[in-house]
């Protein structure tokens, strides 16, 4: 619906004229305004108001035309400013409410053109004329306070460890009291080969004056030769983010559950807090979380874990660089070899606009202390786990839905207890349908 008509009734809420100038003023306003003006008479009307911009600088009525031919022709952050002089100078000037509305609305800012409409509706002074064709837009606007996003993922790749196992095949273990040399076997060892991975994921969003709501579902499975070894992930989750003037905080919570092979593996529970401080061009964050997992074959894995990550990102967000540090309490629940486990992490990350797409980039080093040893390895010594890690990422979109990526992902991770020396390579190509 076309909302040409708010000339009409400018009369009514602005008090001004345009059939004459005003002759105390030096402000000239065009004397044959078509009712309904078509695109070319907007674009003439928005000449002959332009070279009168230095003489109507106290003229609401003037901005408020200006603004309507600016919004008209296309021009919608010109019309923004121009609307919010006219309402700057008479707060109640009815014409630049309902084009401000209007010219917010096409600006993306659906939470503020719906407040400033409803304003308008709360008027006492509005025609029922209009009244209908206000509350038709504000419910057709309102719609748009809720929407769904859906993807589908599909990622063909090659690791050289499906199985995430050692590369070592001789072990020291302690036997009463007696060292000896244990032996894997090969299918014990780490095993290279391709899979697929594939994904869905479900995301509804509601925006509200203080917030916006997210319920996310998420599936994703990966198929392998090592089919034993293979995971389907299923999760759900409920995030309230909430953007303010120098900050946006993020809540979520959220449940998971992995199947390994044909087994269960574990049931998870989580929630996090996210705090960006957003008011400058170094953005320091924090973030926390708290979660529990359950193991469903053997409780003795059973755990939960405090982390809390501090960071800093540099530059704006199509090419920032950032720093952060992790640090993760996990507490065994039960009597689980290694007892309870501290890790502190250092990341280095690079996310740039780049190439019509994006490159997501990371490194990492990590350190792992277990409270308890572990029998019979190695004299029955406490675990020490340290860690390297890199990835790279990028994701080109190739239309409005779909986006081709790629990435390569490697970690070496290192231990005095050599049955958990690891070291893993995986590459892939992968695309994306996003409705």
């Amino acid at each position: 619906m076309k909302y040409h008509l708010y000339l009409a009734v400018a009369l009514y809420f602005s008090h001004i004229s345009v059939s004459a100038a005003d002759t105390h003023s030096e402000c000239v306003l065009p004397t044959n305004v078509p009712t309904v003006p078509n695109a070319s008479e907007w674009t003439d009307l928005r000449l002959q108001l332009e070279p009168e911009l230095p003489n109507c600088l106290n003229d609401s009525g003037y901005f408020a035309l200006y603004g309507a031919s600016l919004l008209n022709t296309g021009s919608i952050d010109s019309a923004l400013e121009m609307l919010e002089r006219a309402l700057l100078i008479d707060p109640l000037n009815g014409s630049a409410q309902i084009d401000y509305a209007q010219a917010l609305f096409q600006n993306g800012q659906l939470l503020a053109a719906l407040q400033i409409n409803q304003s308008i509706l709360d008027r006492q002074d509005l025609p029922e004329s209009l009244a209908h064709f206000l509350q038709s837009r504000q419910d057709s606007w309102d719609q748009f306070r809720f929407q769904n996003r859906f993807q589908l993922t599909a990622i063909q790749g090659y690791s050289s460890n499906l199985n995430n196992a050692t590369l070592t095949r001789e072990h020291l273990v302690t036997l009463d009291d007696s060292d000896a040399i244990l032996s894997l076997d090969d299918d014990d060892l780490a095993t290279p080969g391709s899979y697929s991975n594939l994904g869905v994921s479900a995301r509804f969003y509601e925006l509200n004056d203080q917030s916006t709501d997210v319920i996310k579902f998420d599936l994703k499975s990966r198929i392998s030769d090592l089919s034993e070894f293979d995971t389907d992930e299923l999760s759900i989750g409920f995030e309230k983010e909430i953007e303010a003037r120098t900050y946006r905080d993020t809540w979520e919570v959220s449940a998971e559950h992995v199947q390994l092979g044909d087994s269960a593996l574990y049931s998870s529970l989580e929630s996090d807090y996210e705090r960006y401080w957003t008011a400058h061009s170094v953005m320091p964050y924090l973030k926390s979380e708290i979660r529990y997992a359950d193991f469903h074959s053997n409780s003795r894995l059973d755990e939960t874990s405090l982390g809390f990550i501090t960071g800093l990102g540099f530059g704006p967000v199509d090419n920032r660089l950032g720093m952060e540090i992790e640090f993760n309490q996990n507490f065994a629940l039960k009597d689980r070899y290694g007892g309870d486990k501290t890790t502190i992490e250092g990341q280095l990350y690079w996310d740039a606009a780049l190439w019509n797409g994006r490159l997501v980039s990371r490194v990492g080093y990590s350190n792992a202390d277990d409270h308890e040893s572990y029998p019979l390895l190695d004299s029955d010594q406490k675990r020490k786990i340290y860690s390297k890690s890199a990835s790279v990422q990028y994701f080109y979109p190739i239309s409005s839905t779909f986006i081709i990526h790629a990435g390569y992902n490697y970690k070496d991770q290192n231990s005095n207890l050599s049955i958990f020396d690891i070291q893993t390579e995986n590459v892939d190509l992968g695309l994306t349908y996003r409705f």
